[in-house]
């Protein structure tokens, strides 16, 4: 008993300086993305910070970042950011990148829906465009290569990781519709439509439990991602991702931080 309530009391211990690093995270992200606009090459310096740190981060083990996954009804720019920069650092660390190739990716992660703060905010908030509008939405993949070449803190590969994170392994993708993707882009991607399908930008869109949205990805998007990729986030998040709500076997709910070791 006295073992278990240690067991106890060292995960709730991680858990709180989990948060607390969490919120903190959110505060620079959410000042850096306002500033990127205003004054780039200061705002490139703190992502490059945050995203060095994520990157040395994940080499201490995936438990302290899965507890970092922000709560899904948080719809803040930099709470999406910092979701997709820390399943990319978990996911890429898996499937074998490199410390530069993660550091990239973060870089990426952080900053791709950048541009988002030129589109005006009834398209963005649009769950059903129409041709016009999701032509004017999709310009913000080319605002966010711009600030991120404007920054001077993205090099060549972060940018162009930036400029694809909308594209498809089919060639369903935009704006180039291309096939032939690095694991660092098609990390990118996947991660970047998991957490859209958890936490939509439209209202209008009903919000996906994790593992629905894995499932969904897996039945109905296959031939839009690295079937590999897709198995890797699949065995990280475990059956029951971290955001899901179960029912445990005394009846109570539980909230899942942290897929276990099993």
């Amino acid at each position: 008993a006295d073992a278990r309530r240690e067991k106890i009391r060292r995960v709730k211990d991680a858990a709180a300086r989990a948060d607390r690093a969490w919120d903190s995270a959110a505060s620079a992200t959410r000042e850096a993305l306002a500033m990127l606009a205003r004054s780039p090459r200061m705002a490139g310096k703190q992502l490059a910070q945050l995203s060095r740190e994520t990157a040395a981060t994940i080499s201490q083990g995936p438990d302290a970042l899965l507890h970092l996954l922000g709560p899904k009804d948080d719809h803040g720019p930099q709470f999406h950011a910092l979701n997709v920069m820390t399943l990319c650092m978990l996911v890429g660390k898996k499937a074998g990148l490199n410390q530069t190739e993660l550091t990239d990716l973060a870089m990426a992660a952080v900053a791709h829906d950048a541009g988002k703060a030129e589109i005006p905010l009834p398209i963005l908030r649009n769950g059903h465009r129409k041709k016009h509008e999701e032509d004017h939405y999709r310009l913000h993949v080319r605002h966010s290569v711009q600030l991120a070449r404007e920054s001077g803190a993205f090099g060549p590969h972060a940018t162009a990781l930036i400029e694809q994170h909308h594209e498809a392994a089919d060639g369903s993708g935009f704006p180039r519709g291309i096939t032939t993707l690095s694991p660092s882009a098609a990390i990118l991607i996947m991660v970047n439509r998991y957490d859209r399908l958890c936490a939509p930008e439209s209202p209008m869109l009903a919000p996906l439990m994790p593992s629905e949205a894995l499932a969904h990805m897996l039945r109905q998007e296959g031939s839009r991602h690295d079937p590999h990729l897709l198995a890797v986030l699949i065995h990280l998040l475990g059956v029951y991702p971290p955001g899901t709500v179960v029912r445990l076997s005394d009846g109570s709910l539980a909230l899942v931080v942290s897929p276990g070791a099993d």
